[in-house]
């Protein structure tokens, strides 16, 4: 299958490496998976009757400290969707934006954060970056980071986004999620469990 966006490559939940990329089939999410010794191809949304993506979608793959498997993606209607595969189950889709009003921009990252929650983070046409988190046995939350950031800092809400976030874990436990402002400059939201998200400027022109 010819494909239509950059891979993303992780050890799957139960050991297997994959690859997911979006397919020229209607923009269909496909896993490559190293399986008995051979590369196999699975059409991942017609195992899950999954939307297809966005034109421009790049998936993005991690797995939960549970050892769920996630990749999530845009989709064609500006909702953002994840497929989820535990240990031994099939493959499974969910809406992070239901009914939302506000479209995805970017395409999400995914991570999961120091305090045990599977995190999935986006822009939407607001420019706010968002969070779908989740931590079994609870089902997905979607909360606006921008907005809490502020509270947080008792600051104005910080700089819009226009591009795809990055997420990860520093060294010190904090939950990092950077972004390119409008304004060039790059800035940070960070959260410690326990406590409340901020953010800061890292690096201006």
């Amino acid at each position: 299958m010819l494909a239509t966006s950059d891979p993303a490559g992780y050890v799957r939940g139960d050991g297997l490496n994959a690859v997911v990329y979006i397919g020229g089939d209607y923009y269909h999410i496909h896993e490559l998976r190293l399986e008995g010794g051979y590369w196999q191809d699975t059409d991942l949304s017609d195992r899950t009757a999954a939307q297809s993506a966005a034109v421009s979608a790049t998936p993005a793959a991690f797995v939960s400290w549970e050892g769920i498997s996630y990749v999530a993606y845009t989709g064609y209607d500006g909702h953002v969707y994840v497929l989820s595969k535990i240990n031994g189950n099939a493959w499974q889709v969910a809406d992070l934006t239901p009914g939302a009003t506000l479209q995805a921009t970017s395409n999400p990252a995914g991570y999961r954060r120091s305090d045990g929650y599977g995190s999935i983070v986006f822009v939407r046409s607001d420019g706010h970056i968002y969070e779908a988190a989740r931590r079994l046995p609870y089902g997905w939350g979607l909360y606006d980071l921008s907005n809490a950031a502020s509270a947080g800092n008792g600051h104005p809400t910080p700089p819009a986004s226009l591009a795809t976030p990055a997420a990860h874990i520093r060294k010190d436990n904090y939950n990092s999620v950077v972004y390119t402002g409008v304004d060039n400059n790059i800035y940070e939201l960070t959260y410690y469990p326990g406590g409340a998200w901020h953010w800061w400027l890292l690096a201006s022109h």
